[in-house]
């Protein structure tokens, strides 16, 4: 337990756990004056605490089985966090946080139906992975499906544009590379004469008989000589060899060039129509001539996936429904053992909450299927829990029934039944015990100490009744030296405790009757 006046500082302890845990750092929790603010914190768990798996994933070295956590924030903003002195980011730190303490005000989430859901499914050891792959599975057929509408909705808006150009298309046959193989035809046509004249010129030129036999009988020559300067002559005999055969190569090209020019069959008109008519259907599509050829094929795709597009919602279709079957199964299984573990839940609180002096309080747990738009990854169940709180009263959601003090009491019952289950090794209660007095503060302080036979129960509180049954009490104190305001906290021995929940009672003035009471107090 931790007690102290109002103001004293109990509320730093927990901002700075927080703080340590990864929690949203403001320069503003730094001292005035300082140029940091450091906060350490120091786990002792058994090996087999699940957080020892999240830190040997990161090499994280341990000694001595401690966690030992580090939070610095520098007047700059710049915020660091380390364990066992590695530095890891915040997200890494406040995943390791939520397996090693849960700290709790009054009632903090008891009024959030997720946190129903959440504590029953921990109760009742729900595995949820089934219902997840399942949700996430219908999830992604509904994205395909829906993309399929939308794809086809798109293409058949402009169907009746595809199917005309992709005729206009056919009509043109566009070929690769045909501008260029037009604009030469064209070329030779316009200048047939030209080309024509000059080819035969080259053509007797090159025929003529005494080019060839000229250079054949150098080569002859030369090839007598040879073998007297091998290394001199050679390269010559094979130079004019190169002569012979490139002559007669340029020859038979000159005769195949007079054969197209003669063979020509395209008027200059009808080349220019063509030209015309493929730079015109370029234009339109916003494409080189080169890329008509594509576009028709593009466009034949295009129509093709039209065609078939009914089809293939049809199928996505298929897919989708059994997904979602799929899904209700899962999300079936996942109903029955949350009505089940509800039952159990239910009865064990009913037992619990007897103690707790709410013997006439009757909880529930509510499970209703939710409308198809409110089913999720965790099931289609919409789980509250419910109280009565007198005889002959109706049951409702907790937070249109309980008041401050009863749902404090939930609360702490529902962490007693929770406790077996839980990985956290700590929980913290923030005045848990707030409104209450007499002989239901003595039933808060007796379930806490019971709670904390099984993890670690910190508890803050104003209540003498819960102070007095605490196994460590720790004092919180406020002085103010040359106007420098420092937070002390100190363990008390049994004396001081004493003296503590005796103050608790009375008040400043710290009375032989107070003194008589707390005695009886710590002793029950």
């Amino acid at each position: 337990v931790l007690t102290g006046e109002t103001g004293a500082g109990k509320s730093i302890l927990l901002d700075s756990l927080g703080l340590a845990l990864g929690d949203r750092a403001e320069t503003s929790l730094i001292r005035s004056g300082a140029g940091k603010a450091q906060v350490t914190a120091t786990f002792q768990l058994s090996p087999s605490h699940p957080a020892y798996k999240a830190l040997q994933e990161q090499d994280i070295e341990l000694e001595d089985d401690q966690i030992i956590v580090r939070r610095v924030l520098t007047i700059e903003g710049r915020n660091k966090c380390f364990i066992n002195d590695q530095p890891v980011t915040q997200s890494f730190l406040k995943g390791v946080a939520r397996q090693l303490v849960e700290i709790h005000g009054q009632f903090d989430n008891l009024l959030d139906s997720k946190y129903h859901r959440t504590c029953l499914d921990l109760f009742g050891n729900i595995d949820l992975a089934e219902v997840k792959a399942a949700y996430s599975t219908w999830n992604e057929a509904q994205t395909s499906y829906d993309k399929a509408v939308m794809t086809l909705e798109k293409a058949k808006e402009r169907e009746a544009f595809v199917r005309f150009s992709k005729e206009e298309l056919e009509k043109l046959v566009p070929q690769p590379d045909e501008e260029e193989m037009l604009t030469e035809q064209r070329a030779r046509v316009a200048n047939g004469a030209k080309i024509a004249e000059a080819g035969q010129q080259a053509g007797q030129i090159l025929n003529a008989e005494g080019i060839v036999s000229s250079l054949v009988n150098a080569q002859k020559s030369l090839q007598k000589v040879e073998e007297y300067l091998p290394g001199v002559v050679a390269p010559l005999v094979e130079s004019l060899e190169r002569a012979v055969v490139e002559v007669e190569e340029s020859a038979s090209g000159v005769r195949s060039l007079l054969q197209d020019v003669q063979g020509d069959s395209y008027s200059l008109e009808a080349l220019d129509d063509r030209l015309h008519d493929l730079r015109a259907m370029a234009r339109k599509h916003n494409v080189s001539i080169d890329e008509l050829a594509q576009l028709l094929d593009a466009f034949t795709e295009e129509l093709s996936q039209i065609d078939q597009g009914d089809d293939l919602l049809v199928d996505l279709d298929k897919k989708l429904d059994l997904a979602k079957d799929a899904y209700k199964v899962e999300a079936a299984k996942v109903t029955d053992k949350r009505r089940k573990a509800g039952d159990k839940l239910q009865s064990l609180m009913n037992t619990e909450l007897s103690p707790l002096k709410l013997e006439q309080a009757r909880f529930s747990v509510n499970i209703e299927e939710t409308r198809e738009n409110q089913w999720a990854a965790h099931g289609w169940d919409g789980l509250e829990f419910h109280v009565a709180t007198n005889p002959g009263s109706p049951s409702g959601p907790l937070h249109k029934i309980a008041s401050g003090g009863e749902l404090s009491r939930l609360m702490l019952a529902l962490k007693v039944i929770l406790s077996q289950n839980t990985q956290t090794s700590s929980l913290i209660f923030d005045e848990i015990d707030s409104g209450t007095g007499g002989a239901v503060a003595t039933a808060i302080g007796g379930r806490l100490k019971e709670l904390s036979q099984h993890m670690q129960v910190l508890v803050i509180t104003h209540s003498p009744q819960v102070a007095a049954l605490g196994n460590q009490h720790l004092q919180v104190l406020k002085t103010v030296d040359n106007d420098q305001t420092t937070t002390h906290v100190s363990e008390l021995n049994h004396d001081e405790c004493l003296e503590e929940v005796a103050r608790m009672l009375s008040g400043s003035e710290i009375t032989t009757e107070a003194r008589a009471q707390a005695k009886q107090l710590m002793v029950a």
